[in-house]
């Protein structure tokens, strides 16, 4: 381990930092790590949890890209070709639908997939329930 054999001490903290820096904080590396995973990232199914996990995916690496200063307009033409290519038939025609001239921004294709998987969601008959917070509330209620 990089940091093994420092005694606990506030003048090796430093010390430790820089070693965890030099060896887990090479930028470059870690943005061509995340734009190699989002390249890679498995094509789903037409199910509602196939498709929530790529796009939860998707999302993840997309900000972390963007935690690391690499903003959409600088990949974002190029990702929207690898997304929609990974995206099963039935989901792209409903896309099409939305866009028809197939121009997509990053952005705008970000938010239309959550759009269609939460259709999806609504008509798999999912439903949802909150914790029943009125039982809670009438718990503590002084009437």
């Amino acid at each position: 381990m990089t940091v093994e054999g420092f005694a606990l001490t506030n003048a090796n903290y430093t010390r430790a930092v820089e070693l965890l820096r030099e060896r887990y904080g090479q930028n470059c590396k870690i943005i061509h790590a995340t734009m190699q995973a989002l390249l890679k990232l498995p094509v789903p199914s037409s199910s509602v949890a196939s498709l929530r996990a790529f796009c939860d995916r998707m999302e993840s690496y997309i900000r972390g890209l963007e935690s690391l200063g690499q903003h959409h307009d600088m990949y974002g033409s190029l990702l929207v070709q690898v997304v929609l290519e990974k995206l099963p038939v039935d989901i792209r025609r409903n896309l099409a639908r939305v866009n028809v001239n197939n121009d997509w921004q990053l952005h705008d294709l970000r938010r239309a997939i959550n759009k269609e998987i939460s259709i999806l969601e609504i008509g798999s008959g999912r439903s949802y329930t909150l914790p029943d917070v009125t039982t809670t509330a009438q718990q503590h209620s002084f009437i």
